[in-house]
């Protein structure tokens, strides 16, 4: 008989950005090395590893269930152990400026949301025209284009705790 084995896990780090990287580490499990191997279901996925860490990104905002069974050498499973991760994120929304002649200024229209509460503090446009991409702390976005044509614009919007998203259109 087996020596019982208890699951426990860690989320690193504690803001968890949309499409963005983080780790679970059931290290903490015992005995350690009693377990082979941990399976993991995060949301709706899950993954069999040999190991006790595991990295992964999650596209949505909202609330996610992860949950950790671990399998002892004797192929005993113990009950799911779960934590739920918060996950959070703007939304780059763009929308083209009017107007658009040779060396004059447009505005294009942010329509970018924050989630919940964590405000947009900065925007970063690369307007396509061969420039360097420009930080914008507030709005509104403008600039001037030295020539016509269609320029493919590229907006990150960076919220209070440090996430961002992207958003492309054609001006």
């Amino acid at each position: 008989i087996l020596q019982p084995v208890t699951p426990a896990f860690t989320i690193t780090p504690g803001t968890v950005c949309k499409n963005s990287q983080f780790t679970m580490d059931a290290s903490a499990s015992t005995p350690l090395n009693a377990i082979d191997p941990f399976t993991w279901t995060v949301t709706t996925v899950t993954h069999t590893l040999p190991t006790p860490g595991f990295t992964t990104a999650i596209p949505d905002t909202g609330a996610h269930v992860i949950s950790l069974v671990i399998t002892d050498k004797g192929g005993c499973k113990t009950p799911a152990v779960t934590n739920t991760v918060q996950v959070t994120g703007p939304a780059a929304k763009l929308a083209p400026g009017a107007g658009g002649c040779k060396n004059s200024l447009i505005t294009l229209t942010d329509q970018s949301t924050p989630y919940r509460t964590d405000a947009i503090t900065s925007w970063s446009l690369d307007f396509g025209d061969g420039g360097n991409p420009e930080t914008f702390p507030s709005l509104p976005l403008t600039h001037t284009y030295a020539d016509t044509g269609a320029y493919d614009v590229v907006l990150i919007v960076t919220d209070a705790k440090g996430c961002t998203d992207t958003a492309r259109i054609k001006q």
